[in-house]
């Protein structure tokens, strides 16, 4: 669970930092309407992770087939009635929304059932400091008016990514985080290897 909440926090808040941008340089501006349905399914990140551990890795391993049927009518379900309340009056943003209300609700069902049979917490006080070292990302988003005249959009985005991306991981090592040791002692090894 602890590799959900490193990974996914920094990409929810660089997908809502950096939304308009990635659109605007990817793709074509006519496109930037999307940018708020896509930073609400940014939520749907570690919403599915952690549905996808509970289906995989608690139910299917002791063949509760019946649970896991359970979660898809409800995340279906759910799904379905949300679009119809949410899409005539809110359309794309609407859609988002329930998408993220579905997945929510089997995941809290999921949630609960394991908890309530298996005695599995997936949430721990640990887990904060990820949600807690992810505003450094908004440092270099904030530095965008720093960068050279003569910088094309991309460089400035990519510049701001990486640098957002070192701060981030830097605070992971400052504080000593053990999921990030880890994982660089696994395959920073590797690395300097080659």
């Amino acid at each position: 669970m602890d590799y959900i909440f490193l990974f996914s926090m920094p990409i929810i808040l660089g997908l809502i930092l950096y939304g308009d941008d990635l659109i605007r340089i990817l793709f074509k501006p006519e496109l930037l309407p999307a940018v708020p349905g896509l930073i609400i399914l940014t939520g749907t990140v570690p919403v599915i992770a952690i549905l996808n551990v509970i289906r995989r890795h608690v139910l299917l391993s002791r063949d509760k087939d019946k649970v896991i049927f359970i979660l898809a009518l409800i995340t279906t379900g759910t799904n379905i009635v949300a679009n119809l309340l949410l899409v005539p009056p809110y359309k794309h943003i609407g859609a988002s929304i329930a998408t993220l209300l579905a997945e929510t609700a089997g995941m809290g069902y999921g949630m609960w059932y394991i908890r309530k049979k298996f005695h599995i917490k997936l949430f721990y006080p640990g887990q904060l400091k990820y949600l807690l070292a992810t505003p450094v990302l908004i440092v270099p988003w904030k530095m965008e008016g720093l960068f050279p005249a003569g910088f094309s959009s991309l460089t400035v985005l990519l510049l701001q990514i990486l640098f957002s991306m070192t701060l981030y991981f830097l605070i992971l090592f400052i504080i000593r985080d053990d999921v990030f040791y880890k994982y660089t002692k696994r395959y920073g090894k590797s690395f300097i290897k080659r």
